[in-house]
């Protein structure tokens, strides 16, 4: 599927896009937003990438990326992970989900990071790529996150000889 081609998708604004994307996450997650965690990550600049997607003046979608470490036997690798990707409810299926994460994708390798990280639907991150974190020697920080669902995608493969562990967002 392709994307509507007035849909752009550029980084967030932070001097106007936190509070859009706070509304846009409550309309695809539910009344509770389901990213309280990296609400006040999003706001404050720093090493992670927050990407949205607009029609116009009106913010339809949203992927937040953070920054993860990749922990093992006293040794700690940098990565990624897609913290949040949400879709305004009325643009779902329209492919705007994937042009974000694969925006991510590319400016995550251009940057020289090994891998990108995903707790998600099993069934839909698999699409983009994505595959078990266990078939890489990689674990989910949260004891309890089903394997099936705790992800990665590969970004440079000779980066990632010899990564294994755990996988842990660093500022949360």
């Amino acid at each position: 599927m392709l994307l509507p081609e007035h849909i752009e998708i550029r980084e967030q604004r932070h001097s106007c896009d936190p509070d859009e994307i706070l509304v846009l996450n409550r309309l695809a997650f539910g009344p509770a937003g389901g990213t309280a965690q990296f609400d006040q990550l999003r706001r404050q600049p720093g090493k992670h990438l927050s990407l949205v997607a607009s029609n116009g003046p009106e913010l339809v979608g949203h992927a937040f990326f953070a920054p993860v470490t990749i922990d093992s036997e006293g040794e700690s690798w940098p990565a990624m992970g897609l913290g949040e990707l949400a879709v305004h409810p009325d643009w779902q299926r329209r492919g705007i989900g994937k042009a974000l994460t694969r925006q991510g994708i590319s400016s995550l390798t251009a940057q020289g990071y090994p891998c990108l990280i995903v707790i998600g639907l099993p069934d839909y991150y698999p699409l983009l790529g994505f595959e078990p974190g266990a078939a890489h020697g990689l674990h989910c920080q949260w004891p309890g996150v089903p394997a099936a669902s705790f992800m990665v995608y590969v970004l440079n493969a000779r980066g990632m000889r010899g990564v294994t562990g755990t996988a842990r967002y660093v500022d949360l």
